[in-house]
């Protein structure tokens, strides 16, 4: 539990200075977008789709502040914590079971139709050479 927490909190510290270096890349790019005077209606357009397409692309500003609450959540090791994380191991355990157990039918049918494929290819060779004799 401890070692996840860890791990989260070192994933969000790298992501975070990496999104906000992004991000700062992002907003120094809009600006200089907003400062540019189009000389004509089609460069209009096109300042007008630059900047639509900088603001789709501000889901930077989510994943610095998901990354930020992972970082300020402080360790919780409860006893209510311990049981809530273990619980949910044991359903990540159940859903990967569940999923390996639909991947093995999946590949048993799979396996059944190759091979139904192979014996009726097979018998019609068989029925061409009786044919043939």
């Amino acid at each position: 539990m401890k070692i996840e927490y860890d791990n989260n909190i070192y994933y969000a510290m790298n992501n975070l200075e990496k999104l906000k270096a992004k991000n700062a890349r992002y907003r120094k790019i809009r600006n200089e977008i907003e400062r540019w005077i189009p000389p004509n209606e089609e460069c209009f357009s096109i300042k007008k789709f630059a900047l639509e397409q900088i603001d789709i692309s501000d889901y930077l500003s989510e994943d610095i502040e998901r990354c930020q609450q992972i970082i300020n959540t402080p360790f919780d090791n409860s006893d209510e914590a311990a049981i809530k994380y273990i619980q949910k191991l044991i359903n990540v355990r159940k859903n990967n079971m569940e999923r390996a157990k639909k991947q093995y039918e999946n590949e048993i049918r799979r396996a059944e139709r190759r091979k139904q494929f192979v014996n009726d290819f097979v018998e019609s060779l068989k029925q061409i050479e009786e044919e043939n004799k």
